[in-house]
This record gives structure tokens, sequence and C-alpha cells, in this order.
């Protein structure tokens, strides 16, 4: 039997500023998401384990796409979003340096705990 995996979803409220006349409302929508020290415990065990192998290890000759860069939480994903940065379209748009440019906006944003590698790609 195996382990059921345990999805951490990400919680948003809206928080109202102002409400005119109209009842139109300006405010912020403020994204939280518990991240337990189990999840970052496995990214960090996920990290040695790939760190301990060499790049042919990873790939398995051209299988590129086997190697695992990072485990981003959804509200890491949402903030990025709103910030212009969009995960998503920079993974499906082919570029060769997506994977470096995924790795460099986590270690910008002090966010290198969800790296699953140290490797520079």
């Amino acid at each position: 039997m195996t382990t059921p995996f345990r999805f951490i979803t990400a919680d948003e409220d809206f928080v109202p500023d102002t409400v005119d006349d109209d009842f139109r409302m300006t405010g912020t929508i403020v994204s939280t998401q518990n991240i337990p020290q189990s999840f970052l415990d496995k990214v960090a065990s996920k990290r040695d384990l790939q760190d301990k192998q060499t790049f042919s290890q990873l790939t398995r000759g051209d299988e590129i796409e086997k190697i695992h860069l990072a485990r981003i939480p959804v509200a890491v994903v949402s903030k990025w979003h709103r910030e212009g940065f969009d995960l998503f379209h920079l993974i499906d748009s082919g570029d060769p340096n997506a994977s470096a440019i995924i790795l460099a906006k986590l270690r910008a944003d002090d966010m290198a705990a969800f790296q699953t590698t140290s490797k520079n790609f």
C-alpha cells in the first residue's frame, strides 16, 4: 500500500480598504499557507540525495527533465504571479534557461529552502 499525498493548500482572504457609495470595494488579497516542518524536511532530504549523485546519474543520459529542482508552495506561486513572474508560463515556454531563472528567483526571494538541488543549471 502506498502512502497518500496530503496537499497543503493556501488560504486567501480579501481585506477591504474602502467602499464607495455604489458599493464598489478596494482591498488587498492576503494569501497564507502553513508550511509544516515535515515538508521542509522532505525537501532537504531530496536535496541531500540529489546533491550526492552525479549529473549523469540524475539525468540518465539526456533525460534532463528527471532532475527535481524545487517544491514551491502554492502561496509562493500565487505571490509571484501577482508580481508578474508567471512560473507556469516560464516552464511551458521552452526557454532553455527556465531552470536557472526559477532557481535564481528562489534564491533572490530568500526561499532556497524550497530547492531540491544545490546544483546550478
